[in-house]
């Protein structure tokens, strides 16, 4: 089964695509037929990097793991239409900064695990609108600071740390 078989499965639910080898989700834009999809599993791929639309239309997701992939970039907007999510996991990754909106629309993300990536730096405001957040984890994240994320920004009161 490839990609463009899963283009246009209709799901509910979860959605499992560990560790299947995927090296690319080129071929199309978005995952059509998901809109019930709960949570959407992705990681431990080969993926370096995903389309721009790829989670247009997935309204309904709450949990989106990419977590140990390759990815070295994220689209700005990628996250857009993920209002209703959760828990986002992108740990394990090749990211070096992530654009300072990449956050903006995800007003429910309650947990949001960043850690093991090759921060050089992430932009003033990106956490700004993460009212409901609730744990943030970003160890092992290459050189940052993490005394001034914590003193610099806009963190919701309450929110666990986690820097190991």
């Amino acid at each position: 089964m490839g990609m463009q078989d899963i283009e246009y499965m209709p799901i509910r639910g979860d959605l499992g695509l560990s560790r299947i080898g995927l090296t690319s989700l080129e071929g199309f834009s978005t995952i059509n037929g998901l809109a019930n999809l709960k949570h959407l599993d992705l990681s431990s791929n080969h993926l370096m990097t995903l389309p721009p639309k790829v989670f247009t239309g997935l309204t309904n997701l709450e949990e989106l793991d990419i977590s140990n992939d390759s990815l070295t970039n994220l689209p700005e907007g990628i996250f857009n239409d993920l209002t209703n999510l959760r828990r986002l996991n992108i740990k394990y990754n090749d990211l070096t900064t992530l654009p300072v909106t990449l956050f903006a629309r995800l007003i429910n993300l309650i947990e949001l695990d960043i850690s093991f990536n090759p921060f050089i730096n992430l932009p003033n405001g990106i956490f700004d609108n993460l009212r409901n957040l609730r744990q943030i984890s970003l160890g092992g994240s290459g050189s940052l600071n993490y005394r001034a994320i914590v003193r610099d920004f806009n963190l919701p009161q309450n929110i666990v740390i986690n820097i190991k």
